[in-house]
């Protein structure tokens, strides 16, 4: 079934699944890497949030604040879908940031978890 009506939308989770059910082999994200292309369809977004959602279940981490400190890519979106889906709080910052401010800002947002994409792992010491 096609949805006619976006108002029947709940949240953000209950999209994602809607989207992996009615469109699941689609692609849902495409990027170069320095192999190629790679991509991932809907039905593989779903189930990426899922692991993270339950990773943050397992670990007593619903409902905790997690920043989010990358670049656009297939991995923030990852970390957003998957630290709501589960009632988490997603901070996004800005990645642009200096260290020095973003490390406030995580102490601010008090964010038990941290997803860094590479550029911004020497960060992890001064976290």
């Amino acid at each position: 079934m096609i949805l006619d009506d976006l108002t029947s939308l709940r949240n953000l989770k209950h999209m994602v699944s809607y989207a992996a059910e009615n469109y699941g082999s689609n692609p849902f994200c495409t990027w170069k890497t320095p192999d190629g292309v790679t991509s991932r369809n809907y039905a593989q977004f779903y189930a990426d949030t899922q692991a993270l959602s339950r990773f943050f279940i397992a670990n007593d981490l619903q409902g905790a604040h997690a920043a989010i400190i990358a670049a656009n890519s297939y991995a923030w979106l990852t970390a957003y879908f998957g630290t709501v889906g589960c009632g988490s709080v997603a901070v996004p910052l800005a990645a642009n940031e200096t260290p020095e401010q973003l490390c406030r800002l995580v102490d601010f947002a008090d964010c038990k978890i941290v997803f860094l994409d590479e550029s911004h792992l020497p960060l992890v010491p001064l976290l």
